[in-house]
């Protein structure tokens, strides 16, 4: 009996801890700066208002008179019923004054809001293997 409270406890402690949405956090002025392999700072993110959701995401913004981006990934909260992207937020549709937004992604799964820049370029690296072939035997 006392072997099954135990497991119990773990398994109530457990489920307690994964809730929590857990994001990015990282402000750069380099566009890799926010990438997985700079590793900016993991944050478990607050608990949502009622009627609300917490996010995670992820913008790039160019201030053009500086001829700089802004890169951000942090924590966010939407609207329990608002759609997960760009639409929900606000500094994504009415930019501030001089500036652009080159990217802004809403998501709700853990760490989803690193950089994208890494992705494309394993998406490349492991290409390659396939070009080697296909270049091998297609063109001979």
């Amino acid at each position: 009996m006392e072997k099954f409270v135990c497991v119990f406890m773990c398994l109530v402690a457990l489920c307690c801890t994964a809730s929590a949405l857990k994001c990015h956090e990282c402000e750069s002025d380099q566009l890799i700066g926010c990438a997985k392999d700079a590793k900016p700072k993991e944050k478990t993110c607050p608990d949502a208002p009622q009627n609300s959701m917490a996010v995670c995401t992820y913008k790039v913004f160019f201030e053009t008179a500086k001829s700089a981006y802004k890169v951000r990934s942090n924590c966010g909260v939407i609207q329990a019923d608002a759609p997960l992207n760009s639409k929900s937020q606000p500094d994504c549709n009415n930019p501030a004054g001089g500036t652009e937004v080159k990217e802004c992604r809403v998501c709700n799964k853990d760490f989803c809001n690193a950089s994208s820049v890494l992705g494309s370029s394993t998406v490349s690296f492991l290409s390659l293997p396939l070009m080697y072939f296909a270049t091998k035997y297609l063109l001979y």
